[in-house]
């Protein structure tokens, strides 16, 4: 009889336990935010303008080295890269054709190269300029990254010219961590044409989960946080459905782990409306 009652109460207990965990799961709640709005009008304006550039204090012309030469360069803008918690100033080199990206502390974070047209046009493509591109690219990321530890994605685009069907491919890698099987702000970027010549290098958001350990997105309550915030900002349509095409796991400019997503949205009067507005929206959840 005190064996039955004592596994009675331990099967009691550990049922407690399990209720007590599931409990703990289903109560995970976060909250988005719209910070990014298409140019329609169909969300008057963003809720947070955490991404905005902030252009204050910063250099009106540059000297800055590269390629072991000397440049002056102007200011021209600032993003942030790869929705990350850095932002980048550009500076523009009309004498070396060039756009050098300097983060805010002045540190080198890449840059892009104006090719004349012509040189898109011109015969000269390597042989097998592809598997060229590539090891070139990781080369060069090996001087940033561990490439070990990222994931290797890759564009291939190409300029041409139909009259005699001459083109210039443009190969770009992006070596990306991935976090939870998430695509994370941790992103490089190089496109490298099929002549062989570096055109854009991209140093991205590195080491920016640096104090996040053991990341865990509950994505049964962020896809549930989207719908629900979704539901709200196209409330005045009767019909609304919605896609999200990107989602990225990054750090906000005000230190909060996120995730950042990319939707494509359309909304009307009913799914079989003749007007249906497609239309876009970048929604920022906060996971902390």
């Amino acid at each position: 009889m005190k064996k039955t009652i004592m596994l009675f109460a331990i099967i009691l207990f550990l049922g407690m336990i399990s209720c007590s965990k599931s409990k703990t799961i289903s109560q995970v709640t976060y909250e988005c935010f719209i910070t990014e709005i298409a140019n329609d009008g169909i969300i008057e304006s963003p809720e947070k303008d955490w991404w905005q550039s902030n252009e204050s204090n910063v250099d009106n012309i540059k000297e800055i080295t590269i390629f072991d030469k000397h440049c002056m360069a102007k200011y021209d803008h600032s993003v942030f890269v790869y929705w990350g918690p850095k932002i980048v100033d550009c500076y523009k080199s009309d004498e070396d054709n060039l756009m050098v990206y300097l983060f805010r502390d002045g540190s080198f974070a890449g840059f892009h190269k104006f090719f004349e047209k012509g040189y898109y046009y011109d015969d000269g493509n390597l042989e097998d300029s592809y598997d060229y591109a590539r090891n070139l690219a990781i080369k060069y990321a090996k001087d940033y990254i561990d490439v070990e530890e990222y994931v290797i994605e890759e564009k291939i685009s190409d300029y041409s010219l139909q009259s005699d069907n001459i083109k210039t491919n443009l190969y770009t890698f992006y070596f990306v961590k991935y976090i939870d099987s998430f695509r994370t702000s941790d992103c490089l970027s190089i496109t490298i044409t099929s002549k062989g010549d570096i055109r854009t290098v991209n140093i991205g958001c590195r080491e920016v989960f640096i104090g996040y350990p053991n990341i865990s997105v509950d994505n049964e309550s962020l896809t549930s946080t989207i719908d629900t915030k979704l539901k709200e900002a196209y409330l005045k349509y009767p019909y609304m459905s919605y896609e999200i095409e990107r989602q990225t796991l990054t750090v906000t400019p005000q230190g909060s782990l996120a995730v950042v997503s990319d939707i494509h949205v359309s909304v009307g009067n009913s799914k079989s409306d003749d007007n249906i507005q497609n239309t876009a929206v970048i929604l920022t959840t906060i996971l902390e």
